[in-house]
């Protein structure tokens, strides 16, 4: 569900100080674009939409989520924006940012 080895690489390249200013930001950002996918009205509009999704999961390591964001983005692209599983995304989300939460404890304690 979490790249680890991807957010310890980001943390040690931004600095832990920074690092930690990163991560709410991170959250804030990401919050707001899964409120943007779930009210999406056209197939385009849900692309770009899960494409922004995507790319910011990647960015700290949420890697089933951008899994499902690329597959959503395809689908959404391909006019079939009605099979995207948006309930599936939101749920995925949710549970990575609890793993992640609580995941930095623990890589923050090594």
């Amino acid at each position: 569900m979490i790249d680890w080895n991807h957010v310890r690489t980001l943390q040690q390249e931004v600095g832990p100080e920074d690092f930690d200013k990163l991560v709410p930001l991170f959250f804030s950002e990401i919050d707001s674009a899964v409120k943007r996918v779930s009210k999406s009205d056209t197939p385009i509009q849900l692309a770009r939409d899960l494409h922004f999704l995507r790319s910011g999961a990647l960015n700290l390591g949420f890697s089933d989520l951008s899994t499902l964001c690329a597959e959503g983005e395809m689908q959404a692209e391909n006019g079939e924006a009605d099979k995207v599983d948006l309930t599936a995304i939101v749920s995925c989300y949710e549970a990575s940012k609890h793993q992640f939460l609580e995941g930095l404890q623990n890589l923050d304690a090594a």
